[in-house]
């Protein structure tokens, strides 16, 4: 044996004895580990594997099982300590079963039913399926072991998977719970549910509902009835994005303020969920309310200093405080119509003073309180400008009242005539119905509230869905537009251009489009091509409904009888009547001034244009022949999420000047 095979040999067995007198600082010593090794059905399944079903085609005649076996594969003479088995499920056709015994040893594996497996040794286990003609339930369950496999222990408890396939469509809910906040009457709110398709078939949409039934929900966006997703993983529908449909609802409160809650039920073709729901809560406040009455010599909501040509002038509006509660004001001050316009000019010109008693002229700072039924009242004092044209502008009061914020805007006219003031109706927007391949028109009229010429650039209709400052660079809507083609013009001294509209949908992919109405215009004065004030577009709201097989309601306008003839000064009511058909209640009503005799100033608020009541009231300024346009919501009072618009009627009030 040479010198090299002798050292050899003396390492070896030195290292042998090292290792059968069990030092354990000498890193070949041998040490003893369990390790924890499952099978499901024979094989080996990794945890979190989720080991699926196949579904019952026996009506619940037959049980099934999947059997699931814990085996010690560590070393001789170490022990597996299975410390807790645990089984967890909401699926009652899902349960589990020990197919062997649990042995136990209290010195290895001390805890409380611990099981202990020897090296090699195993535990067997059930998973049973039985099936109940009279119940689906895909729920899966998960089988939990804590155990001492350090190795494994290192990634927490093995966790095994259970559930049943599901062949054919499943529907899967992006959302099953939403909660409207911060909406009153005066501002509804609409939000949208989507779902999708995660199963073997397509997934077909029948209908949407709301249980209970309540006139304050709405379903305004649903598919139309038939239509389908794919199944997973096929055209048109890609596991990476998914395919989707959505139900839209509009939550519009009463006056009284409180919790409602609410169901969305979702009909499809899906076996196991074919009502999905989506539970719906919504915490309601109650509007803010308020009054204003102005000295105004027009006998408008205004402050009006056109007659004063020098010198100084002052009026006085007053708002009273009917609201919920005590109103808090918080900020007053002079605002110009035209952004463009230094504050500092308009500052000379006008000065408010804020007092608690009608005639008083000791002034008062905001922040103020008014109390519930209380009034408050501002002055404002005009000075007619040494050089230059008087400006219009409006006095903003920033206020508070139940939580809610918000601006009361008077107008302020001083027989400036090179800023115009428009207003737009009807608001807050215009339905029209139609049937596929018909036609449905209806008017927006764009007001010029001023002496000054207003300049309007451009009009367009666009999808709702678009932003930006110039939308009319955008497509338009394939489902709406003008009667005629617009082009620029001028709108003079307090008059109106009426905007016609088309709605002629093509198709029901969608049952009801959403679009705006975009009208771009010069807030200055309009020469050579050029705005002296800033470029501005106001969008409104147009929706296009799809007619059902429902008819709509049929309105007739009207003057009633309350007065003998239509005279100046004299108020006239108009009252809208219309017959039902389907629909047993009618709550909502949309009116707008279409024409006017020249020289009037006559116009609707927001809060006349929509309204709750058939009734409209107003006192006519000039003589001459008024035009009126009106259109009524119907719902049936036993599905309210069943309604329709009448088409927009027309009316015309001829006036007099008396006696």
């Amino acid at each position: 044996m040479t010198s090299q095979h002798k050292l050899s040999y003396s390492l070896t067995i030195a290292l042998l004895a090292l290792a059968a007198a069990g030092c354990s600082s000498n890193p070949y010593s041998l040490v003893y580990k369990p390790q924890i090794f499952t099978m499901v059905d024979n094989i080996q399944v990794a945890a979190g594997k989720c080991s699926l079903f196949a579904p019952d085609q026996t009506n619940g005649q037959l049980t099934y099982r999947k059997h699931v076996v814990i085996r010690n594969s560590g070393n001789d003479n170490s022990v597996l300590c299975l410390n807790k088995v645990k089984w967890e499920t909401t699926n009652t056709l899902l349960k589990m079963e020990y197919t062997t015994t649990k042995p136990t040893d209290a010195k290895s594996c001390p805890g409380v039913g611990a099981i202990a497996l020897a090296t090699g040794k195993s535990v067997g286990i059930d998973i049973v399926y039985s099936p109940s003609p009279d119940k689906v339930d895909n729920g899966q369950g998960t089988l939990t072991i804590e155990h001492n496999d350090i190795v494994a222990a290192g990634k927490g408890p093995t966790a095994l998977c259970f559930g049943i396939s599901t062949v054919g469509p499943q529907i899967t809910m992006d959302a099953t719970e939403d909660t409207f906040i911060n909406t009153s009457a005066a501002n509804p709110a609409t939000h949208c549910y989507k779902f999708g398709n995660s199963g073997t078939a397509p997934l077909c949409f029948d209908h949407a509902g709301l249980d209970p039934a309540n006139a304050q929900y709405t379903i305004t966006e649903k598919p139309n009835q038939g239509d389908c997703i794919p199944a997973i993983g096929d055209t048109g529908n890609p596991v990476s994005t998914p395919a989707k449909m959505q139900i839209c609802v509009r939550y519009s409160p009463d006056q009284t303020d409180g919790n409602e809650d609410e169901n969305v039920i979702i009909v499809t073709n899906d076996p196991s969920k074919p009502n999905a729901q989506v539970k719906l809560s919504a915490k309601t406040q109650a509007d803010n309310k308020y009054t204003i009455t102005c000295t105004s010599a027009s006998g408008k909501m205004e402050y009006d200093f056109s007659a004063v040509t020098s010198g100084s002038g002052q009026a006085t509006c007053a708002i009273y405080n009917d609201g919920p509660a005590s109103m808090a004001i918080n900020n007053i001050g002079v605002q110009a119509i035209d952004p463009t316009v230094d504050q500092s000019t308009l500052d000379g010109m006008y000065s408010v003073c804020m007092h608690l008693t009608a005639g008083d002229t000791t002034c008062v700072d905001p922040p103020r309180g008014v109390s519930k039924a209380g009034t408050i009242y501002f002055t404002v004092k005009f000075t007619f400008p040494a050089t230059g044209a008087p400006l219009n502008g409006n006095l903003a009061v920033s206020f508070t009242q139940a939580n809610v914020p918000g601006t009361i805007t008077i107008p302020i006219s001083a027989g400036g005539c090179d800023v115009p003031a428009p207003s737009f109706g009807p608001l807050p927007q215009l339905w029209l119905l139609a049937g596929v391949g018909q036609k449905a028109t209806g008017t927006f009229v764009v007001a010029n509230q001023s002496c000054a010429t207003m300049r309007v650039i451009n009009a367009c209709i666009t999808s709702a869905t678009v932003v930006g400052s110039d939308p009319c660079s955008k497509p338009a809507s394939l489902y709406n537009g003008f009667t005629k083609p617009f082009a620029s013009q001028d709108i003079a001294a307090w008059g109106l251009l009426p905007l016609e509209v088309e709605f002629h949908p093509a198709d029901d992919k969608k049952l009801q489009i959403n679009d705006l109405v975009n009208i771009t215009y010069c807030s200055g004065a309009w020469a050579a091509g050029k705005c002296s004030g800033a470029i501005v577009t106001q969008s409104l709201n147009l929706q296009g409904s799809i007619e059902t097989e429902n008819a709509p309601p049929t309105l007739s306008l009207g003057a009633t009888a309350d007065y003998p003839a239509a005279v100046v000064g004299q108020p006239v009511h108009l009252k809208a009547t219309f017959t039902k058909g389907a629909y047993d209640n009618g709550n909502n009503y949309l009116w707008i001034i279409t024409s006017r005799p020249a020289g009037s100033k006559r116009w609707l608020t927001p809060a006349d244009q929509a309204t709750s009541t058939p009734d409209l009231i107003f006192v006519p300024d000039v003589p001459g022949p008024y035009e009126f346009a009106a259109l009524a919501q119907a719902f049936s009072a036993d599905a309210p999420q069943n309604y329709n618009w009448s088409a927009q009627v027309k009316v015309t009030i001829n006036v007099t000047a008396g006696p």
